[in-house]
């Protein structure tokens, strides 16, 4: 009978069979939702252009009640942060039809807004992640909208 090949832990082919994309993903979880460059950041103005089109994709990732209590900014949909990953997953036909955007493929401009930033950042990240090309972040957001508007949180 002929021995078992031994193979080491840290070997590539390890980390191809066994962990799939690399050992950073079994040391980090965190790593997959980094993103490979700087995210796009985009500001008020131009928000406020974006949202006076009709075939605009502006996402709220900030939770229900957060909208309720603090307000929205026109046009925009909300797909809270802990659903973004698995929304972005679908086709865009689907995503459009189960929250209402209007994307005719992944490389449509997708602009994410939450509070301060910090929580769309993660999103256009899980967006881009599924194959999303032109995500954009806000990164004033509604701390921002609310300031230069009637709206305030």
């Amino acid at each position: 009978m002929r021995p078992a090949a031994a193979f080491s832990t840290a070997s590539p082919l390890f980390e191809r069979i066994i962990l799939g994309q690399g050992s950073d993903r079994l040391r980090n979880p965190e790593v997959e939702e980094k993103p490979e460059a700087p995210v796009p950041q985009v500001d008020y103005d131009y928000v406020k252009k974006l949202v006076s089109r009709d075939d605009c994709n502006v996402v709220d990732v900030r939770e229900p009640h957060e909208v309720q209590a603090d307000g929205r900014i026109p046009m925009t949909v909300n797909i809270p942060l802990d659903q973004v990953k698995e929304a972005f997953s679908l086709a865009p036909s689907q995503l459009n039809a189960r929250y209402g955007l209007d994307l005719k493929s992944r490389t449509d401009e997708v602009v994410f807004h939450c509070r301060s930033g910090v929580r769309s950042e993660k999103a256009c990240v899980m967006a881009r992640n599924a194959g999303y090309k032109n995500v954009k972040n806000y990164k004033g957001s509604m701390l921002d909208w609310s300031a230069k508007t009637s709206i305030n949180p």
